[in-house]
């Protein structure tokens, strides 16, 4: 995590994986508009899988820039929650798939197929039951 110190009583966040390819344009963006503004570059970076990130942090899509915990994408975690708990049937490329609210599952079977002496075979239906965490 990189801290930089703070000068104004805006509170910028960055957000992002450390394998993503667009942390570097998104810290380019963030330092135009501090010096399109005027303002001292000051914000906070989360790495979204750092032990000390908080939990909302590793609730948005990296890179994230938050403005007083406001995403200026425009993208509330809340409202994509939502709508997911909302999806029922929805007609995917392998299936229909519907989340439910309780268990923020996809209520959808997975097929697993076994490769052996390069001879292909059906391993296994399964349902997911809980999703790991990223």
């Amino acid at each position: 995590m990189m801290r930089f110190a703070v000068r104004n009583t805006t509170r910028v966040e960055l957000i992002y994986d450390a394998d993503c390819p667009n942390v570097a344009a998104a810290r380019s963006v963030l330092i135009k508009a501090f010096t399109k503004t005027g303002v001292s570059a000051c914000w906070r970076e989360w790495e979204r899988s750092a032990s000390d990130a908080p939990q909302y942090a590793k609730d948005y899509a990296s890179p994230t820039i938050l403005i007083d915990g406001r995403d200026v994408g425009g993208a509330d975690p809340q409202a994509l929650k939502g709508a997911l708990e909302a999806t029922t049937d929805f007609p995917a490329i392998t299936g229909s798939i519907t989340f439910t609210p309780e268990a923020h599952v996809p209520q959808k079977g997975v097929t697993i197929i076994q490769i052996k002496d390069q001879v292909l075979s059906l391993a296994a239906n399964a349902a997911p039951t809980y999703v790991p965490a990223p």
